[in-house]
């Protein structure tokens, strides 16, 4: 969340709030820039690898997942300056 937050300072992260307390909602992290239709999202049920990062952009939504914290900045940043 950092690394994303220094390279775009502008980035709104916010994290998925659980409901229950059975629930594993709170490894839902989303990211936004102003003017955005859609957000990135980032899940693990633990905080740590592998992250499942989700999108939406004019061609539907896609998923992937990644293995490293480092990949998965840089993803989440190409997707947020892209949208």
């Amino acid at each position: 969340m950092a690394a994303v937050g220094q390279a775009l300072p502008d980035c709104l992260i916010t994290q998925e709030a659980a409901y229950l307390p059975t629930t594993h909602d709170d490894g839902i992290w989303y990211f936004n820039l102003p003017g955005m239709e859609h957000s990135v999202q980032i899940e693990s049920s633990d905080g740590m690898c592998p992250f499942l990062l989700e999108t939406e952009d004019a061609s539907g939504p896609t998923a992937r997942t990644f293995a490293s914290v480092n990949e998965t900045v840089e993803v989440i940043i190409a997707a947020l300056k892209a949208a």
